[in-house]
């Protein structure tokens, strides 16, 4: 269930948080008619209503009375270098870090196809600034992972919260606060992206799930593809152009979903100084707002109305959605397993099993769970954790490099050479373990059609809408699944050279049971621009049985009209 803080006692003492289910915090940002916040406001000023029943304020905290924990999240992948020539992107988080005031605390992460380290310290610190202009530029971006990371980095501020490591002795800031101390401070996060991700072990959903729950708004600054910075010239043809000016909206479009949710706000103009100078207006200017939760809780979108009194503009987060899912239990959970997974592997695999016992769509912790098995000598095992960690992330190229080499450990030597290939169809580095397969197992009788089979790219939806990205999870799971069956198919990750891409097109949905589902699987050939269909139409998506039917049909189909397209180009 959702956690988060309840308040008692009198409205001129500071109010008193227990930790429970039993009280829903909202976001809204109050500017006056020049953007600049409006600070002050007493309960009175607002009216909340949930679901259209109108709530009782426990707590409200206003701008005014609380310094900041900030999450600064900063993407410097390749196309953000293209986008923006140093310094001006450096410089302009330079310049939002000196408009902080000395008493809030910054978590710093920058990332591409690493994560981090992110570093906690005062908005004055110097390191801060050092980081900011010596982090390096990477190809891939790791953007999902990065902001759950930033979630879990701010959660772990949180009373009471477990698995938190030492905060660094010459700064308070990332140690954990007391009840009181953490009323007097409000979170958010700011990410600086041109919302592109390659390479996330967590998925969009699971993203827009945890700012769904997360007690703190997440303010988007756009630039590139997702800014809508795109300059015709720079394009051979008007479809070219057509198209990735539709894959730049889709990119906006989930920024702003993950942002508007929160009740943060997504910027997007093309200075990247004038985004930062935007949202700090909106962080020096949201109230927090606290209710008793309705009884009983029921899961699912709520939807949360709020008026302000006076003639303002406001941001609202505009409802909360409760899950029996504790994802911030989840991150502490996986947190505490990578710090022990050197010196005390036996409670990483604990700590690893209860993140999938809590969240068993999420791959990350079957994947870990492989890892440590592994290190225990429990191979089979492990074999089996990789195995689910694959099915829920198809393509996943680290899962597979960890498969390929156990499976040779274990004499499997079939499996063994399907990853392999896989892994070299992928360009992943795998010459000397099939070096090693060759000396020791007969090759595969198709190794030469496996060479050569197709590569397909199957990007994950890019609806902003949770309800769908849920509902399309297992389908794109499936879908891939069933590609791999045939050992001439390759899954390739986003970003990596592919024959075909398969996207998924959600026509329809339907919101109360029994949900109709139209979904088209559009197929496009990569080298020669030819393009198909096929259509997946159910009355009832939760039919599980019946959506398995669908799906296997549709890919089916999509696999006759790829192979007979190899065909034809040899």
């Amino acid at each position: 269930m959702l956690l988060a803080p309840s308040a008692t006692g009198a409205q001129q003492q500071p109010p008193v948080f227990r930790s429970g289910v039993d009280m829903t915090r909202i976001k809204v940002a109050v500017l006056d008619d020049n953007g600049a916040p409006v600070t002050g406001l007493s309960a009175d000023a607002f009216a909340v209503r949930e679901d259209g029943a109108q709530q009782r304020l426990d707590v409200v905290l206003s701008p005014a009375d609380v310094p900041l924990d900030v999450a600064i999240v900063i993407d410097f992948s390749a196309s953000i270098d293209a986008e923006w020539a140093d310094p001006q992107a450096r410089e302009a988080a330079e310049r939002f870090l000196d408009s902080l005031s000395p008493s809030d605390c910054v978590y710093l992460l920058p990332f591409q196809e690493q994560i981090g380290p992110g570093v906690w310290a005062n908005a004055d610190d110097r390191a801060l600034r050092h980081i900011i202009a010596e982090y390096p530029y990477g190809w891939s971006t790791k953007l999902y992972d990065a902001i759950r990371a930033a979630h879990g980095a701010l959660d772990a501020r949180a009373p009471g919260h477990a698995g938190t490591s030492p905060p660094p002795a010459e700064s308070s800031c990332g140690a954990p606060l007391g009840q009181d101390e953490s009323l007097r401070r409000r979170a958010a996060i700011v990410v600086l992206t041109d919302g592109q991700d390659s390479g996330s072990r967590v998925q969009y959903a699971d993203v827009l799930l945890a700012s769904h729950q997360a007690n703190r708004p997440v303010f988007s600054v756009a630039v590139g593809l997702a800014g809508g910075r795109r300059q015709r010239s720079r394009y051979l043809s008007h479809q070219a152009y057509r198209q990735d000016a539709n894959y730049g909206q889709s990119l906006q479009d989930q920024l702003a979903e993950l942002s508007r949710v929160s009740g943060g706000h997504l910027v997007t103009q093309r200075d990247i100084g004038d985004g930062y100078d935007d949202v700090l207006a909106l962080l020096r200017g949201y109230y927090v707002l606290g209710y008793r939760t309705p009884q009983p809780v029921s899961e699912g979108w709520h939807r949360v109305q709020v008026q302000v009194a006076g003639d303002y503009q406001t941001i609202t987060q505009p409802g909360v959605y409760r899950s029996e899912t504790d994802y911030a239990q989840v991150s502490d959970a996986l947190r505490t397993a990578t710090e022990a997974l050197n010196a005390d592997t036996r409670l990483a695999l604990r700590m690893l099993e209860l993140a999938a016992v809590l969240a068993p769509d999420l791959s990350t912790p079957q994947f870990g769970r492989g890892v440590a098995l592994e290190r225990l000598n429990r191979f089979a095992e492990a074999r089996a954790a990789y195995e689910q960690a694959l099915l829920l992330s198809p393509g996943a190229a680290e899962v597979r490099s960890r498969l390929a080499r156990l499976t040779l450990r274990l004499h499997d030597y079939g499996a063994a050479w399907t990853h392999a290939l896989r892994l070299q169809r992928i360009g992943h580095d795998a010459d000397g373990l099939i070096a090693r397969l060759e000396l020791i197992a007969a090759e595969p009788a198709d190794r030469q059609a496996r060479r050569r089979g197709p590569r397909i790219a199957l990007p994950k939806s890019l609806t902003p809408d949770l309800d769908a990205q849920l509902a399309l999870r297992p389908v794109w799971r499936d879908i891939g699944h069933i590609l791999e069956r045939d050992p001439t198919i390759t899954i390739v990750p986003f970003g990596s050279p592919a024959d075909f891409a398969l996207r998924l097109d959600l026509r329809e949905l339907e919101a109360r049971s029994p949900r109709r589902m139209d979904l088209r699987l559009d197929l496009l050939d990569v080298y020669m621009g030819n393009e198909t269909e096929t259509r997946v139409e159910l009355d009832d998506i939760d039919d599980r049985e019946a959506l398995a039917s669908a799906i296997e049909r549709s890919v089916e189909d999509a696999l006759q009209w790829i192979h007979e397209r190899m065909r034809r180009r040899r």
